[in-house]
């Protein structure tokens, strides 16, 4: 449909799909996956819990990152759902004083992911083992307006687009240190 957006689309690691968020003119959305040699496009998360279009697949295909609502009247926080069986769990759940968690980037290797946690101009890059949801952890000390981040490698550095120091720039952070 025309009407429909189509949003952050993300290729899954075999290269022939990709998974993108869609919004339709009625408020309707889901995460989809859609086979680049054509096809439907395959559901993969409705709307139940709210998703925002800020998502991210694990290395192997198997497990989708996403932002949705955790506990009604919280901030937003991240879940995982096993795309074979489509069983979510929750990976991080804000508390009330503390933002959303945006912006989910699976690192390589597939034990971690970066995002962002924070209101509006005051989020700051967090740390979550994938298999541990208790392990959340501030990265960092920077806060600032924040855009999104890359993994440049297995264990990083990661590339933030964020204005922490005070403009719009592409920083280098390294977890380990």
């Amino acid at each position: 449909d025309p009407t429909d957006l189509n949003l952050s689309p993300v290729f899954f690691p075999d290269g022939t799909r990709i998974a993108y968020f869609r919004r339709g003119a009625r408020g309707e959305c889901a995460i989809v996956a859609q086979d680049l040699a054509g096809g439907p496009p395959q559901t993969l998360l409705d709307c139940t819990r709210k998703p925002r279009p800020q998502f991210d697949l694990a290395p192997d295909g198997r497990q989708l990152v996403y932002v949705a609502v955790t506990r009604p009247q919280f901030p937003a926080g991240l879940l995982v759902r096993d795309l074979a069986t489509g069983d979510d769990r929750v990976l991080t759940a804000p508390d009330p004083d503390m933002g959303d968690d945006l912006h989910p980037r699976v690192a390589p290797d597939g034990e971690r992911v970066a995002f962002f946690r924070g209101t509006q101009s005051h989020r700051q890059l967090w740390l979550v083992d994938l298999a541990q949801p208790a392990t959340a952890r501030a990265a960092g000390v920077q806060r600032g307006l924040a855009y999104g981040a890359a993994w440049l490698g297995p264990q990083g550095p990661l590339l933030v687009a964020a204005d922490w120091f005070g403009q719009r720039s592409l920083n280098l952070f390294d977890p380990r240190d």
